[in-house]
């Protein structure tokens, strides 16, 4: 499903009731987001490279705290 046929439900959902946490990322970018294997985290894999570790917290909600964050095709070590 394209995501431009989910534009007018999401702006509802992260509204909602059903949306516990949010992550801003580069908008146009793609995204995979999984839960990780550690309790209330979510892992986000870029089209980029980019890779983010988040953390939510499922009675407050709100904004997720960023674990990690690196970017597989651009790594800082190189000059």
């Amino acid at each position: 499903m394209s995501i431009s046929l989910m534009a007018g439900v999401l702006p509802k959902y992260f509204h909602s009731e059903w949306s516990v946490a949010q992550f801003r990322l580069h908008e146009g970018e793609q995204y995979i987001v999984a839960f990780g294997h550690e309790k209330n985290t979510v892992a986000v894999v870029g089209m980029d490279g980019s890779f983010y570790r988040c953390q939510f917290d499922p009675v407050n909600g709100g904004e997720m705290q960023q674990l990690e964050c690196h970017n597989f095709l651009k790594p800082s070590d190189q000059p």
